[in-house]
């Protein structure tokens, strides 16, 4: 059985629609789309911007089956002073390897969670299906 996890990460120069993109390809697919993560050292009105384009976008992929929206926790790159750590993101804006951990563990999760779903979904039709089979064999 085919299984399909795509993740797109939605960034400053996202152009893309994504209702072009959740159109269903597999029999078993599940799109993932991560939020655009906040930028700049300081508070600023691009960050109001992006939180509001991340909220559209979670309501148009709210109404599809196979997507799911991750909005980026701002707390895990904005400190309680407001400032984004540069060791997080080196120029505030391209993450560093820290910031590419912290941003996609939430995802490794999800992603994990939903592949043992898979395997024991999987797993039961495999032993229904020998089940299946014994008892036909079985019967007079």
């Amino acid at each position: 059985m085919l299984f399909v996890i795509e993740i797109f990460h939605l960034g400053n120069n996202s152009d893309r629609d994504c209702g072009r993109l959740t159109r269903k390809r597999f029999l078993f697919e599940i799109l993932f789309f991560q939020g655009i993560p906040p930028r700049g050292e300081n508070p600023n009105p691009l960050r109001e911007k992006i939180a509001k384009i991340n909220g559209n976008v979670s309501q148009q992929l709210a109404e599809v089956g196979n997507c799911t929206f991750l909005n980026i926790d701002s707390a895990l790159f904005i400190g309680t002073d407001g400032k984004i750590n540069h060791m997080d993101m080196y120029d505030y804006l391209h993450f560093t390897s820290k910031g590419y951990q912290k941003l996609c563990e939430p995802l490794l999760e999800l992603v994990q969670d939903l592949l043992q779903e898979f395997v024991k979904v999987e797993n039961t039709s495999q032993d229904t299906d020998s089940l299946a089979g014994d008892l036909a064999s079985k019967a007079p």
